[in-house]
């Protein structure tokens, strides 16, 4: 269609005016789905942050644990056995004798120290989201015990640190060649070094990535002197 010497397409200018209007709103659309887009991904936890949520979770768990533990030594939860602290649980044996997160008694021999996974239950916590392991000196184990165990030293060393008496660890992350979808108890599939052995020593990163807290017999005697 001609207006003088000016071709003008079908439908005139006005629809060229509405197909440009719909590619500005094709735009403004796509635009704004690409925002919403990136706010969605901001919004979701990076690697970095939920690693951090997990050192954070584990480090609550760890200082609820020791608190447990030093109330254990006062008697709490553990009748008139003062100054001493609970075996760990080594194995579930089934109801109604040995509840889940129970203590396994006895644990070893008379004054060797011994690991399995924090008694929970024995020391009236919550399971806590990762397995937290726990070792005890010989000289302060429940069972079975040395009477009297006063004065004497701790013999689990960690850090570089000797003299104490007790240590909760909450794994890493799995490392490269371990399973942790089966034996609950195979402290190889959570552990690392010589974390694994009751006799330790016991250490902080290295190839692995535990972490721990620790009770000195410091510790131990400034709540119940000597």
């Amino acid at each position: 269609m001609r207006h003088g010497s000016r071709y003008v397409p079908s439908g005139g200018p006005h629809v060229g005016r509405v197909r440009q209007r719909g590619f500005v709103l094709l735009l403004v659309l796509a635009m704004l789905l690409s925002t919403a887009a990136l706010l969605l991904l901001g919004a979701l936890p990076s690697p970095e942050r939920y690693r951090q949520a997990q050192v954070a979770e584990a480090n609550q768990a760890l200082r609820e644990a020791r608190a447990a533990l030093l109330g254990y030594v006062l008697g709490v939860n553990s009748g008139a056995n003062i100054g001493y602290l609970p075996c760990p649980d080594t194995a579930y044996l089934g109801l109604p004798f040995d509840p889940v997160g129970s203590s396994n008694t006895p644990c070893g021999a008379t004054g060797t120290p011994a690991i399995g996974l924090l008694p929970w239950g024995t020391l009236h916590l919550a399971p806590a989201s990762v397995p937290l392991w726990y070792a005890v000196s010989g000289n302060y184990k429940i069972s079975p015990r040395i009477e009297p165990n006063a004065g004497l030293p701790g013999t689990l060393v960690a850090g570089g640190v000797s003299d104490i008496v007790a240590l909760v660890l909450a794994p890493g992350a799995a490392l490269p060649g371990q399973n942790r979808s089966g034996d609950p108890y195979a402290i190889a599939q959570y552990l690392e070094d010589s974390n694994i052995d009751a006799a330790g020593p016991f250490v902080a990163g290295g190839v692995g990535n535990d972490r721990f807290v620790a009770i000195t017999r410091a510790e131990i005697e400034a709540l119940v002197p000597p």
